[in-house]
């Protein structure tokens, strides 16, 4: 019973796996619970085995609602706000805690049966980046997190693109068909890794071409899954670099830098230009 004499609503909830990470959601009513649920990474499933890693409960209150989550309670003055917290804190945790995928901060897409990776620190540019490939013909992976398997393929890690719109605090979650894109739905082995943001309309694309070793540092940097996991993140983000080259360098506008990338990655197809 509340202070009030009033009795608590039970809370509805449901035990969800994705990429391996256990989950628990709770909520006061289903319509709640099943808005939790259309946020959560996909693919996602029901369990009802194994201990979750974490549980995030949403209730409303009088002024809108509380999401807690870990030891963390955020408020929200709506419902769209409260999921909006609630999807971006989820997918960090399933990506830092996946045992299945090593999990690198980067917008992906695929040409050609190939994935091009472009990892960048928030506000780099990723998404619009990805955007802009996306109206160039390539196919839509993701514009967050680039989910990598043992055999050094990256998985699709479905979810609209997050536009910034300045100075609104969060960004136009767009889907990728507003671009004249199609979200892919198979994984792809990497043909090109690029590390880029951007520096201006003026700036030109000129890249170097960075070492093995310099490529895998540079990965590690944006891999969310590296201090949980950091023998099999190595792993699979060698993989990554032994089998596909990986570029540096500031750019400029980004649609004439995804023409830039997509030439590169055509150049960089296995065997092309060897006798």
């Amino acid at each position: 019973m509340r202070s009030d004499g009033s009795p608590v609503a039970s809370p509805c909830a449901q035990s969800v796996a994705s990429y391996g990470v256990r989950i628990q959601l709770q909520a006061t009513e289903p319509e709640l619970l099943r808005a939790m649920g259309d946020r959560l990474p996909r693919p996602w499933r029901a369990t009802d085995t194994g201990r979750p890693s974490r549980t995030y409960s949403l209730r409303p209150t009088e002024s809108g609602f509380v999401l807690a989550g870990g030891r963390r309670e955020l408020l929200a003055a709506d419902l769209e706000e409260a999921l909006f917290l609630f999807e971006a804190g989820v997918r960090f945790h399933v990506a830092e805690r996946s045992p299945q995928r090593a999990f690198v901060h980067a917008g992906a897409v695929a040409r050609d049966g190939r994935a091009i990776v472009l990892p960048g620190v928030p506000a780099a540019g990723k998404s619009t980046l990805t955007a802009a490939l996306t109206r160039a013909g390539a196919t839509y992976l993701s514009d967050e997190y680039a989910p990598i398997d043992g055999r050094g393929r990256v998985h699709p890690f479905p979810k609209p693109l997050s536009i910034a719109r300045p100075p609104h605090p969060r960004p136009l979650q767009q889907p990728v068909e507003a671009f004249g894109g199609v979200q892919g739905t198979e994984p792809c082995p990497v043909g090109l890794v690029v590390f880029t943001s951007y520096a201006g309309p003026k700036r030109h694309w000129r890249p170097r071409t960075l070492t093995p070793g310099e490529a895998v540092l540079e990965l590690l940097r944006h891999a969310t899954s590296a201090e949980r996991h950091p023998e099999q993140t190595f792993r699979r983000l060698e993989s990554v670099v032994l089998a596909a080259p990986a570029l540096q360098g500031a750019r400029g506008e980004a649609d004439e830098t995804a023409t830039l990338i997509l030439a590169q990655l055509e150049s960089a197809r296995p065997g092309r230009g060897r006798n």
